[in-house]
């Protein structure tokens, strides 16, 4: 994940939308003029007031007008809370402000606004690769040249960082609308509620060298930042936003999709998990298997307890705990795999033992499904994926010719809430597997920084004294792989920095 920055010169143009003539100031000034209740009138004028701000605020500042915000609202819960009548209609306001703010987003995604949109935005700001993951090109284009029935533009996708059917009133913030590829907004973040305290935007300035890549070669030293997500706290919900989050869930603003009972499988699991203790206890004599199945049942009843922990939650509690909950069964699940295959090679083996370990991995993959069914969040068994390494050839990796390693990601800092979020964005975007998958490409890149070892630029120097210079060899470096200030503008930009470089400067000192 890479930093990225809004020009001043776009904030500021962007206030277009929020000028006396703009259809959203006249449509709130409707809303104003309408309404009787003195409390709700508050909350429309701080928007029609700090309309400008708003849709053109730096990141820094829209935490501070969120805030604003989700106060103003938690100062009406006693109010509305002995009044039936009027929470309803605060809950049609709402909505109405929703409406307004939703439609000028629409416009501003339009075409028709030549003067002002979407499209001029992205290509203004120029940022041509995506800031969530720095895997794929996100280039602006438009060409004259297309057949019929074709479009003739090619844009980013812009993800709103405060999804915008929870907060409508940032849909058209500045600062809000992230540049990014299809595969991290639709695919992976989808409509995973993130927030300040959850996870870290591409705007903001506290991301930067938080996020650190490291070459990992054996999967016992591997921990993926899934796994690291349930050892860290993250900070949760204040009470404004909470009580926003439940005023708003009510008002169908955003949709939740339900949580489900799982009760005949919880039953099942049970049941398998008694099969198990009678098993050990038949298997008793056979110390491996007895201790495979020990640790299967063992990791079978942790897992029966957090699926019963993750289904007690209500939608809210959900919101906050479930990506530990869920990278805790991933755990336990994964270590049920493992011994299952060290339990399958035991030479001595029954039918009834085989149904029973099938049944365990059935029953568990079934109840994987529904979890990540209903949080939308993939499920991610890092232990299956990781190749057995018997015997590391590090001459191999350290020339680019050898994949036995994986790419890790660790979080440079010491807070836990910050830990909390670096995790929590990786494991939603995928990021691990994601670039464990450019391993080839990064493998061309160690080869070509053998290019710049210390000996063969003695060579050119020696040779071409006139065309390779001191200055120019020792530059090389940036002209064949990245520096730091365009790592932002390639693929993988930040991770070639931090690890394929590092070792071209580790060869040009030997």
């Amino acid at each position: 994940m890479i930093h990225i920055q809004i020009p001043n010169s776009l904030l500021m143009q962007h206030k277009i939308l929020a000028n006396d003539s703009s259809k959203l100031k006249k449509d709130l000034s409707s809303l104003s003029e309408r309404q009787n209740n003195k409390p709700f009138l508050g909350i429309i004028n701080y928007l029609i007031s700090n309309l400008e701000k708003i849709v053109s605020c730096s990141f820094e500042d829209l935490k501070k007008i969120q805030m604003e915000y989700l106060t103003l609202v938690y100062d009406l819960k006693d109010l509305l809370l002995i009044n039936k009548k009027l929470k309803n209609d605060f809950l049609i306001l709402l909505s109405n402000i929703s409406n307004a703010f939703l439609k000028a987003y629409d416009n501003f995604t339009k075409r028709s606004n030549v003067s002002w949109n979407s499209y001029i935005f992205l290509k203004k700001l120029n940022q041509v690769v995506c800031p969530y993951c720095n895997a794929n090109f996100i280039h602006t284009v438009q060409s004259n040249q297309f057949l019929s029935g074709a479009s003739s533009r090619g844009m980013a996708d812009l993800d709103h960082f405060l999804p915008k059917s929870i907060f409508p009133i940032f849909a058209i913030t500045l600062s809000n609308l992230v540049p990014s590829c299809i595969y991290c907004n639709q695919r992976f973040k989808s409509t995973y509620y993130t927030s300040f305290t959850r996870n870290f935007s591409p705007y903001d300035k506290n991301l930067i060298n938080k996020f650190k890549f490291k070459f990992i070669y054996s999967k016992d030293d591997f921990k993926s930042a899934f796994e690291k997500l349930g050892e860290v706290e993250g900070a949760g919900f204040s009470k404004e936003e909470r009580y926003y989050l439940e005023l708003a869930s009510k008002n169908d603003l955003f949709d939740f999709e339900k949580i489900e009972k799982f009760n005949k499988d919880e039953e099942d699991l049970n049941k398998i998990y008694e099969l198990l203790l009678e098993i050990k206890e038949f298997n008793s004599e056979n110390e491996a298997m007895y201790k495979c199945i020990l640790k299967i049942s063992q990791s079978l009843h942790i897992y029966i307890m957090k699926l019963r922990q993750l289904m007690s939650l209500g939608k809210l509690e959900a919101i906050e705990l479930n990506e530990k909950l869920i990278s805790e069964l991933s755990i336990e699940y994964g270590k049920i795999l493992t011994e299952r295959k060290k339990y399958e090679l035991q030479k001595k083996k029954n039918s009834i033992q085989r149904k029973c370990i099938t049944a365990v991995k059935n029953t568990i993959e079934k109840n994987f499904n529904k979890v990540q069914k209903t949080y939308n969040f993939n499920k991610i068994f890092i232990l299956d994926e990781i190749k057995t390494i018997k015997k590391v050839n590090f001459v191999d990796i350290a020339l680019g010719k050898s994949e036995d390693y994986k790419i890790g990601i660790h979080a440079n800092c010491e807070s836990d809430t910050e830990k909390y979020m670096i995790y929590n964005n990786v494991a939603l975007f995928q990021l691990e597997s994601v670039y464990n998958e450019y391993r080839g490409y990064v493998n061309k890149k160690i080869e070509q920084s053998y290019v710049l070892n210390a000996l063969y630029k003695s060579q050119l120097k020696k040779q071409f004294p006139n065309l390779f210079d001191e200055y120019s060899i020792d530059n090389l470096s940036s002209l064949i792989l990245i520096d730091e200030e365009n790592q932002k503008n390639e693929i993988l930009g930040k991770l070639i920095y931090d690890l394929v470089l590092s070792n071209v400067k580790a060869q040009s000192s030997t």
